[in-house]
């Protein structure tokens, strides 16, 4: 009931904006495995400001999915996803083509981000890529790298 309700209200925003010169990308919070949530929402942010800098995608951010729904209870339920097939319905719900999702982990001092790239409508992972990194700020240093490899094509 709750799922319905959240893709309900977000379709209501989605259908705010008509004209929309790029394609959508959604970037839910990143999926901590084995990290503090404040570790893995500073890496998020960092991948959503890299995106953001390519100008490929218009955005839809964790963040900013937040703000949108004032993150009641309707926006924790949606924040629940933790399958791609859920996702995928929250990002064609706000009009998005393609979905990037990822998790931070840890494995002893090593950091590890895993994202990929997800055609919304198919379902399908375009690409993937890994990213490990000793310390957080090494690997904070390193996303926009990872970004360009996962996003930008080879000429």
């Amino acid at each position: 009931m709750f799922r319905v309700m959240s893709i309900s209200l977000i379709l209501l925003f989605a259908s705010v904006s008509t004209a929309i010169a790029k394609p959508k990308a959604l970037i839910p919070h990143l999926q901590a495995r084995g990290v503090q949530k404040h570790e893995a929402k500073t890496i998020g942010t960092a991948l959503c400001h890299a995106v953001s800098k390519l100008k490929l995608y218009e955005l839809i951010c964790s963040d900013d999915l937040q703000a949108m729904v004032k993150w009641n209870a309707r926006a924790a339920q949606l924040n629940a996803c933790q399958k791609d097939d859920c996702l995928t319905e929250v990002a064609d719900a706000m009009k998005a083509k393609i979905l990037i999702s990822g998790s931070l982990s840890k494995i002893d001092s090593d950091y590890v981000l895993a994202i990929a790239i997800m055609d919304v409508h198919s379902g399908k992972v375009q690409k993937r890529i890994e990213l490990k990194r000793p310390g957080l700020s090494k690997l904070y240093d390193a996303v926009a790298d990872a970004v360009a490899a996962l996003l930008v094509q080879p000429k």
